[in-house]
C-alpha cells in the first residue's frame, strides 16, 4: 500500500470553514474598535469646543459670549452674534440624545 501525501477534501473544506470564522469574528471585532474610536475623537471635539468657548467667555476680551450648539450630526462653536467658529460633523456611527442642544458660557 502506497503512502497518501496531501490533504483530503475534509481537511481543507475544515480549515477554509475555520479561516472564514475566524476573518468575520475578526471583521466584527474592528468594526466595534471604529465605532468606539469614532464615538471617542466626537467626544474629543465637543470637549475642546467647550472648553474654548469657556476660556473665550472668562477672558471676556471683546465682551461677548460664547458657546457650543448641538442640531442632530452637527457640533458648533458660535459666538454671541451667532458666527460659526468651528464645525464638527458627527459620523453616522455616533449619535447624541438630546438632538438639539445649546451650552453658552458667560464671566
Amino acid at each position: 500500500m502506497q503512502e497518501q501525501k496531501g490533504f483530503t477534501l475534509l481537511e481543507m473544506m475544515i480549515a477554509f470553514a475555520l479561516v472564514g470564522l475566524l476573518s468575520v469574528l475578526g471583521m466584527m471585532a474592528y468594526g466595534r474598535m471604529q465605532a468606539r474610536a469614532e464615538l471617542a475623537a466626537a467626544g474629543d471635539e465637543i470637549r475642546a469646543f467647550m472648553r474654548q468657548a469657556r476660556e473665550k467667555s472668562v477672558a471676556q476680551i471683546d465682551n461677548k459670549t460664547y458657546g457650543v450648539i448641538g442640531n442632530g450630526a452637527m457640533v458648533t462653536f458660535v459666538d454671541s452674534n451667532g458666527t460659526q467658529l468651528g464645525r464638527y460633523q458627527l459620523r453616522n456611527l455616533v449619535t447624541m440624545s438630546p438632538s438639539n442642544w445649546n451650552y453658552t458660557f458667560a464671566k
